[in-house]
């Protein structure tokens, strides 16, 4: 396994070049440009804060919850919301799979 350092100039750079060519994920981020998730995620919310990237997408999870944002290069018109259940729509999918 890589070892996963701390941010500097040439990683920033990667991770920004990588982001102009197209969406990615937190976690695809951290892979790629060999940093931790957490420093990676912390960098991706300040950027977003900044308008610098936005979150064009969210991916769901195993239980079809809104968990991953996908983040883009530029500030876009408008933040991806996540999709909201009721319980009652929690409930109902969970008696579905039983």
């Amino acid at each position: 396994m890589a070892t996963q350092s701390k941010l500097n100039q040439a990683k920033y750079a990667k991770l920004i070049k990588l982001l102009m060519q197209q969406p990615h994920t937190a976690h695809e981020l951290a892979g790629a440009v060999e940093l931790h998730i957490v420093n990676t995620q912390g960098l991706m919310r300040t950027l977003v804060e900044y308008k610098v990237v936005h979150i064009s997408a969210w991916l769901p999870n195993s239980r079809g919850v809104d968990t991953t944002p996908i983040y883009k290069f530029g500030p876009g018109r408008k933040q991806a919301e996540r999709r909201k259940m009721t319980s009652a729509e929690r409930t109902a999918k969970y008696r579905e799979r039983k």
